[in-house]
């Protein structure tokens, strides 16, 4: 399971040996659901929102690891009590230039708790 790239557009690079490997790869856009890996090995490459969500409910099925190249950082989903889109929106900062700057950020996952405790 690849994460990498963004949803809108999916990235699998061309890695050597790819040819000959013998198990499924799949970009996290074509993800489902976890009940066609049950049983299975699975790697989850990524550190982003889509893989630590991928790589948790694929965790109650399968015999799961998560690939980062960075540890993973976390991030409160609804800092004082609202959800933090909603922060960005109503401050402001959920404007292009500003969304530019946090995109460069270093990667954290928008966790309310389950997504850690998973992991």
């Amino acid at each position: 399971m690849a994460a990498t790239g963004d949803y809108g557009t999916p990235y699998i690079p061309d890695l050597s040996g790819r040819e000959e490997f013998a198990g499924r790869v799949l970009h996290a856009a074509g993800y489902r659901s976890p009940g066609a890996f049950a049983g299975q090995r699975v790697v989850v490459v990524g550190g982003g929102n889509s893989a630590i969500q991928i790589a948790a409910e694929l965790g109650t099925v399968a015999d799961t690891t998560l690939a980062t190249r960075r540890p993973t950082g976390w991030m409160a989903q609804r800092p004082l009590g609202k959800d933090l889109h909603w922060w960005l929106k109503h401050t402001g900062l959920d404007i292009a230039p500003i969304r530019h700057l946090l995109e460069k950020a270093p990667v954290s996952v928008l966790d309310d708790g389950r997504y850690r405790t998973a992991l």
